[in-house]
C-alpha cells in the first residue's frame, strides 16, 4: 500500500467491528474541511465511540505495506479492480502530543465500503508513532 487516495466520506461497514469494539459495525467519515489530512470516524450504533484519522502518506510518504491475504478477503478486493484507501487512527497524548497508530491501519474497499482494521507484521511501524516532531 502506497500513495494518496481520494477518500470520500460515508458511511463504512467493519464485518467484524474494531479491536476493542467488535460489536461496532457501522461508521460514518466525515471532514470538516477538504483540504486538511484529518477525518472523523464516528459509531452510528453508538454516539459515544469515535475515532480521529489521519492520511498517514500526508505525513510519511514512504509509508507502505503488503496487505495480507485474510484482509484482501474480508474487504472482499478483487486484485483487478482493487481500490483502497487507508486512514490510521490518531490521539492526542499529553502536552499536545499527537501519535498516529501505523502498526494497524484502517484499510477501506472503496467500492463496497467495507472496512477492516489490519494489524501488521511489520516491525518498523509503531502503535505510537510521533505524528509532529
Amino acid at each position: 500500500m502506497s500513495g494518496i487516495q481520494n477518500i470520500s466520506v460515508g458511511k463504512l461497514f467493519f464485518e467484524d467491528g474494531l479491536p476493542g469494539f467488535p460489536e461496532m459495525q457501522f461508521f460514518k467519515i466525515s471532514k470538516e474541511e477538504t483540504d486538511v489530512p484529518f477525518f472523523q470516524m464516528q459509531s452510528t450504533e453508538d454516539v459515544n465511540i469515535g475515532f480521529w484519522l489521519a492520511d498517514p502518506f500526508v505525513f510519511l510518504p514512504d509509508y507502505q505495506f503488503d496487505l495480507p491475504d485474510y484482509a484482501k478477503a474480508a474487504l472482499r478486493l478483487d486484485e483487478e479492480e482493487a481500490s483502497v484507501a487507508v486512514l490510521n487512527m490518531i490521539t492526542l497524548r499529553e502536552k499536545g502530543q499527537v501519535t498516529i497508530n501505523l502498526k494497524a491501519p484502517i484499510v477501506i474497499n472503496r467500492n463496497n465500503r467495507m472496512a477492516k482494521q489490519v494489524i501488521l507484521n511489520e516491525e518498523s511501524y509503531l502503535l505510537r508513532h510521533p505524528l509532529f516532531t
